[in-house]
């Protein structure tokens, strides 16, 4: 059930597994910073937080010098596809390739690396988080270990709570402070 509102727009049911999964790319760096920018064109929810959005731009400042970029909307007048690309210094992850840039010339390889456990052939047509569902139902039954640990969690949920802070007051927000 979607409700919007309370945290619970385009980003945060949407594109946050987006924005986690591209996290966990780069190795879950300490987040530091979070600027953000919301708009609600059409508030179906509007709590005490505010109307939920209908588009979140936002970037978080992560350890290293690392950076995120997030674009993401639940409504807009654009046939515009939802995009996560990773860039590093070795290569970029893009459209569900690698690319890497070797002598002279872009290469790009495809990402098929397979999982470390047996996984079960999903039904067709397959349900959303069919491999999610089934890999807490194994961590449960402690046949593989969970992939997020506590502290990995609390960050992530740190950086949601950022984006969305700094979307109401408009300034930068810093998450950990030294």
């Amino acid at each position: 059930m979607n409700i919007y509102g309370q945290k619970g727009g385009a980003l945060g049911q949407h594109a946050s597994h987006e924005l986690d999964l591209a996290w966990w790319w780069l190795g879950c760096p300490e987040p530091e910073w979070a600027f953000a920018v919301k708009h609600a064109l059409y508030p179906v929810y509007n709590g005490p937080e505010g109307p939920a959005e209908d588009y979140l731009s936002g970037l978080v400042g992560l350890a290293g010098g690392k950076t995120i970029q997030i674009d993401c909307s639940r409504m807009v007048h654009t046939d515009t596809p939802r995009t996560v690309e990773l860039y590093g210094k070795e290569g970029a992850i893009s459209n569900g390739k690698l690319t890497r840039y070797v002598e002279r010339t872009f290469v790009e390889e495809p990402i098929d690396e397979s999982l470390p456990w047996p996984v079960t052939p999903p039904p067709d047509p397959c349900p959303h988080f069919f491999y999610e569902v089934e890999h807490f139902v194994r961590a449960v039954q402690g046949v593989v270990s969970v992939e997020v640990a506590p502290r990995e969690a609390y960050h992530f949920m740190r950086i949601l709570d950022a984006l969305y802070d700094s979307a109401a007051t408009q300034r930068q927000v810093r998450l950990f402070e030294s």
